[in-house]
């Protein structure tokens, strides 16, 4: 069975981004957002575990 939750769009709705263009909401990169339904399920699937590790700075769910 495929599971679909590795393909999801990890949009938090908060889109704002930092000085390097990075949402600190999904940590996604402003292209990365912008070509996202462009992409296959594999290249989101791999962007999504990335975003697990990502840093980023001024990550809106980063404990202050």
């Amino acid at each position: 069975m495929i599971d679909y939750s590795k393909y999801d769009n990890p949009c938090m709705s908060i889109c704002d981004y930092n000085e390097d263009d990075y949402c600190i909401g999904c940590k996604r990169h402003m292209k990365e957002i912008f070509d996202w339904y462009d992409y296959t399920d594999e290249m989101r699937a791999a962007i999504n575990k990335d975003l697990v590790d990502r840093k980023v700075k001024n990550y809106f769910f980063d404990e202050v």
